[in-house]
């Protein structure tokens, strides 16, 4: 299991490759506990913070790792001081793995137009392989500021990350530096950068701020348009839906969105660059066909969402995955077919979500869409039908019975009321219910109880089925609500 109490009594402050600067808020703090999924832990050092400087060095005791649990434990000789602020300096060795469709930190293979091979490296962190690349606290809930600084090779054309570099410096060996500008407050997993021989800016619209940016391989210029206008219009219509404009989140942060030949999922909303399957971002008109060309518009509309609902705020532990990907799905959809109402998306939703998550929901392997999960296995194996499909069929069910303006309003209040914080189903049952209540969009229906109905869709497996049974000659009705729920009916 990744958490830790001991992690609840430090405010982390940011982390800069091997340093991370924090903050101890309760007393008694004789040790501490992050992950690390690393070959070799080589130092570890703990100074307090003077000022803009680092002061005297704390004495540690030991440290080790817990291989099992991807943890580095910290010994201290003496307890932390508390409201002082402390940084952390880790010297550690990894290897990167080996791609295609790879986690963590990665290296991969491309053909370029000359027919030569050429090498690019890049990361996929999500849900918690950030730990792969550097030692941190690598959840969901823990929250920080992230500054990179990368070393390349001097002929290798260009290095992307979240967020603008600052300014780059040569070094010895034939290498550039590249340091990059401080990221928003973000979780770890939303770290990302590429590195490459010939990744380039193969389209732009720099009307935006920041410009975005279509970025892929050398031989793919002239292949970035299609995408260029998916991420155009539908950067617009969020900016306009939520109220809260892409440009507003970050005064540095990017809109890239990178193709990658080998990529482990079809997209991953790596904040300030989005990394793609080079299949679903790059549209030839000659060879594409349709239906690839339609997902990779709800997909462009999906990661986009992941911007807000995901980045900006965040689920607090992966139990919460629905959130995320539950809105993120459904606005891969619904967004798209506002934009792009010639795909039709708002007729495939049935098929593409329902239908799905009424045939996986009746099975025996079913959860709740609030499901208890602590191993990496049952991390990974959230991120399936439930927490995607079913999540984005009840949210628009949501919608419709609460009208689309009010559900509107309650996507503005969740993200106003909890910008770049960790969030669970509480904090989205209050958007919601303050939505409700104040638009009085449920007054018709008599005693409806909108805190059972979001209990019971959230926190319960399953679903109703109602039968209807009429007696023609007085005209009675006779209700009965059955739940379908391991293959088998139950009359409730």
């Amino acid at each position: 299991m990744f958490y830790c109490d001991m992690n609840y009594r430090l405010r982390i402050f940011s982390i800069h490759c091997n340093k991370t600067i924090f903050q101890v808020l309760e007393e008694n703090v004789s040790e501490i506990v992050l992950h690390a999924n690393v070959d070799s832990i080589n130092d570890v050092t703990l100074r307090t913070v003077s000022g803009a400087e680092s002061g005297s060095e704390v004495p540690i005791n030991r440290y080790y790792t817990e291989p099992q649990y991807h943890f580095l434990k910290i010994d201290l000789n003496n307890t932390l001081s508390v409201n002082d602020n402390y940084t952390l300096f880790i010297s550690y060795s990894s290897t990167m793995n080996e791609g295609p469709l790879k986690r963590g930190i990665w290296r991969g293979w491309y053909v370029d137009a000359d027919g030569v091979e050429r090498i690019y490296a890049t990361t996929h962190f999500q849900p918690y392989n950030a730990r792969q690349a550097f030692p941190c606290w690598d959840e969901p809930l823990f929250k920080a500021i992230f500054t990179l600084h990368l070393s390349r090779p001097f002929n290798y054309s260009s290095t992307f990350s979240n967020t603008a570099i600052i300014s780059s410096e040569p070094i010895e060996g034939d290498r550039i530096v590249d340091h990059f500008y401080p990221s928003p407050v973000m979780s770890s997993y939303l770290v990302t950068f590429l590195v490459s021989e010939t990744f380039k800016v193969i389209a732009e619209d720099t009307s935006f701020n920041p410009p975005i940016r279509i970025i892929g391989r050398s031989n793919t210029a002239g292949l970035g348009g299609p995408a260029l206008e998916l991420a155009v219009k539908l950067t617009k219509h969020f900016d306009e839906y939520f109220g809260i404009p892409y440009s507003s989140l970050h005064p540095y942060l990017l809109n890239d969105h990178i193709a990658s030949p080998d990529w482990a999922s079809a997209g991953t909303e790596n904040w300030g660059m989005i990394s793609y399957r080079e299949l679903y971002l790059i549209i030839d008109s000659q060879v594409t066909i349709m239906s690839v060309e339609h997902y990779s518009a709800t997909l462009v509309s999906h990661e986009l969402a992941h911007k807000w609902f995901g980045n900006l705020i965040t689920c607090y532990w992966w139990s919460n995955t629905w959130i995320n990907e539950g809105y993120a799905s459904y606005f891969g959809y619904m967004a798209t077919h506002q934009v792009f109402p010639q795909y039709e998306l708002h007729e495939h939703f049935n098929s593409r979500y329902l239908q799905t998550s009424l045939s996986f929901d009746s099975g025996t392997g079913t959860v709740p869409l609030n499901h208890d999960v602590n191993t990496p296995a049952q991390v990974t194996g959230h991120f399936g039908t439930i927490s995607y499909s079913k999540a984005a069929a009840f949210l628009r069910m949501t919608a419709n019975m609460i009208s689309p303006e009010t559900f509107r309003k309650s996507c503005q209040y969740f993200l106003r009321n909890n910008p770049y914080q960790a969030t669970d189903q509480y904090d989205l049952f209050k958007a919601f219910n303050d939505a409700v209540t104040e638009d009085g969009t449920l007054s018709d229906y008599l005693h409806f109880n909108f805190t059972q109905y979001y209990d019971i869709w959230v926190n319960q497996p399953g679903y109703p089925i109602l039968i209807v049974n009429v007696d023609h000659s007085t005209g009675e009705m006779a209700l009965r609500q059955v739940s379908i729920f391991f293959n088998k009916l139950r009359f409730t």
